[in-house]
């Protein structure tokens, strides 16, 4: 998960920090002990949430530049993940 989230990150810079690479490695890694499948659940499930979140923002801001934080959305996606294991 931290290789493809890195490759990621550096094929698009601005759009993925390293910290959130970082953190993903962290979480899937944490989240390993149940099964890979609730890892990835956990990485798809935040991703879909971000882009949602990515198309409010831009739907109401009409800013392109606006930076959104893509770690409380895997903390929260990790917790749900955890919890409907």
């Amino acid at each position: 998960m931290s290789a493809a989230l890195l490759l990621t990150a550096f094929a698009a810079p601005g759009q993925l920090g390293l910290g959130d690479v970082h953190f993903a490695g962290a979480t899937a890694f944490a989240l390993g002990w149940l099964g890979w499948q609730v890892s990835a659940t956990a990485l798809l499930t935040a991703l879909a949430a971000q882009w949602i979140l990515a198309l409010v923002t831009a739907a109401r801001s009409r800013q392109r530049s606006t930076k959104l934080p893509f770690g409380p959305v895997l903390f929260g996606a990790a917790i749900l993940a955890t919890i409907f294991a």
